[in-house]
């Protein structure tokens, strides 16, 4: 976990970019027996974020983030789209 957190999601914040992906934070729970990761990113206007991701994850630049990291180690991957309210200060 430490790896992912320390060595793969900074490579991300270079690539995501280029996908249209803007990163606003990577978070694990407070609680150290669990081995999840968190990412909050926006996706552009217009677009099918499944997509993106597709494109993404097929990228070179992908392969090149998970360097060294074994993907057989992913149990499951979430995802839930949300909309800011009108007074948040992420929109």
């Amino acid at each position: 976990l430490d790896f992912y957190k320390n060595e793969i999601y900074p490579r991300h914040l270079k690539s995501f970019p280029l996908f249209g992906l803007e990163p606003h934070g990577f978070w694990t729970p407070s609680s150290e027996i669990s081995h999840k990761l968190y990412v909050l990113v926006s996706y552009p206007k217009d677009v099918e974020p499944s997509e993106v991701v597709r494109k993404y994850m097929k990228s070179c630049e992908f392969a090149a983030d998970i360097r060294g990291f074994d993907p057989k180690t992913i149990v499951s991957v979430e995802t839930t789209f949300l909309r800011p309210t009108d007074s948040s200060p992420i929109r």
